[in-house]
């Protein structure tokens, strides 16, 4: 900067301090108090911080500084917002289909069934779909076909990639990591007549495998084993006592249970239930699949994460499966087989979500005595409870350092400017137009810079790629 130019600046400010105070005022208003300022993430001097696979790639806040700044500003208010909807139908966070498979028995000529197993970790399987940022070219296996999320235009498209998920997953596919997928376990349809999804077991009635009675064992109550009857025939028994070696067939016939000759007319081996989600077990569950699914899915790959999860957010509760997992029974699952359960309590409740479906007998007014198995294949598809929600998002919170205290809301506590409607297409604009006036007072006054954050409705951050530009009208007053 020359010398002449130096110094007419330096007159200027001379000349602006010996003015009135009013005039320094009205100066002040000209330049400094401006009336609507626009921000465009397109002029972003900040991106987001490293906790994304697309890192440098997309956003979800940024920091736009003001070529001029407002001074003494009295109030805010958010007057537009125009934030593009370019995304997947269901958050990345929701991928996650959780359900338990119970082994079961017909144990009497009156179609009563027993659970080998409790609904608990160890019983609980799943399905997922890939998330939307998984690159195709980079996975470990990459002959598939997986199921992926996407943009779905309707339902059908769903179904495709969710059959796909039955049958194969990237991680869990191998010998030694398929504690809890089970291929070609569990299928879906969507049944357009009522427009909601089914749910549906596919090995009811397929037998499993036991362990061989062994003399040197000491059998507690409910332990099931198989024994060779002569022949060659194996049959499976469960233990009704503590039978200590008590040998199935011959020594103490009252220890042990043939099961086998109901196989024929009540081949109900399997129950299935669609795990709650908010189900400790199911918290579990995702964890684990976070756990190994994070860099495992890519062959020499690393910073690429795989299924990550929210507490509460599954992709049953998305595809309208909405059971929050209350008034799960464990330990007291065979208990109502002798002990009866009330008639309009909330106990059938939870038999009700079984597939196989159980059925009361004998009906009575004031409670139903009896567990007994339905005919296999009429009862062993679970319809929806809701319909199937693909808006990614129904609202985006608009949040902001500059309002401070003038707002309050339940996901983040302070700091929202704003709460827009998403429109329901999978793509396009939404505008806003906000046309209540209810502007903020408990603000910065002086601003320099604004920080905005966008977040989704179930406080997650909303993320957008940096091709699509999010535009914000503000108005303020002094």
């Amino acid at each position: 900067m020359s010398g002449d130019t130096e110094r007419a600046i330096e007159e200027i400010l001379n000349d602006f301090e010996r003015q009135p105070l009013q005039d320094k005022r009205t100066f002040r208003a000209y330049l400094n108090q401006p009336e609507l300022i626009s921000l465009s993430s397109t002029n972003a001097q900040q991106q987001s911080p490293p906790i994304s696979p697309l890192i440098f790639a997309q956003y979800y806040n940024f920091t736009v500084n003001l070529p001029r700044p407002s001074l003494d500003a009295k109030s805010l208010q958010l007057l537009k917002a125009v934030i593009p909807q370019a995304q997947c139908s269901i958050p990345d966070y929701s991928l996650v289909f959780p359900y338990y498979k119970l082994r079961t028995l017909p144990i009497d000529d009156m179609d009563q069934v027993f659970y080998v197993d409790k609904p608990t970790f160890a019983n609980l399987y799943f399905i997922r779909l890939l998330p939307s940022y998984y690159k195709p070219e980079l996975l470990l296996n990459p002959n598939g076909p997986y199921g992926y999320n996407r943009t779905f235009n309707d339902y059908e498209e769903l179904e495709k990639e969710l059959k796909k998920a039955c049958l194969i997953d990237l991680s869990f596919q191998t010998v030694n990591n398929t504690k809890h997928f089970i291929p070609n376990d569990v299928t879906f349809y969507y049944e357009r007549s009522i427009n909601k999804f089914i749910f549906r077991g596919l090995n009811s009635d397929v037998e499993n495998d036991y362990p061989l009675w062994l003399s040197n064992v000491a059998y507690e109550r409910d332990d099931v084993v198989t024994y060779d009857v002569g022949g060659g025939e194996i049959h499976t028994y469960i233990a009704e006592t503590s039978s200590q070696s008590n040998e199935p067939p011959n020594i103490n016939t009252d220890a042990w249970g043939d099961c086998t000759e109901f196989f024929e007319d009540n081949p109900n081996f399997n129950t299935y239930l669609i795990a709650g989600y908010d189900d400790p077990n199911v918290k579990q569950l995702l964890q684990y699949i976070q756990e190994n699914s994070t860099d495992d899915d890519f062959l020499n790959r690393s910073s690429i994460p795989g299924n990550q999860y929210v507490q509460g957010q599954t992709l049953a509760r998305r595809m309208g499966f909405t059971w929050n997992g209350e008034g799960l029974i464990v330990d007291t699952i065979n208990d109502y087989y002798d002990n009866g359960i009330e008639f309009g309590g909330t106990i059938p409740l939870f038999y009700n979500r079984l597939r196989v479906c159980p059925q009361y007998f004998p009906p009575n007014i004031a409670s139903l005595s009896l567990l007994r198995a339905s005919i296999l294949g009429s009862l062993d598809s679970y319809t929806a409870d809701g319909y199937c929600n693909l808006v990614y998002s129904s609202v985006i919170s608009i949040y902001t350092t500059i309002v401070g205290t003038s707002t309050v809301d339940t996901q983040r506590n302070a700091n929202l400017l704003a709460m827009i409607p998403m429109d329901c297409g999978n793509l396009g604009v939404t505008m806003v137009g906000n046309y209540i006036d209810n502007a903020l007072t408990k603000i910065q006054g002086d601003i320099y810079s604004i920080y905005i954050e966008l977040r989704d409705e179930n406080g997650e951050p909303y993320y957008l790629t940096n091709n699509a530009t999010t535009t914000l009208l503000i108005k303020l007053t002094y």
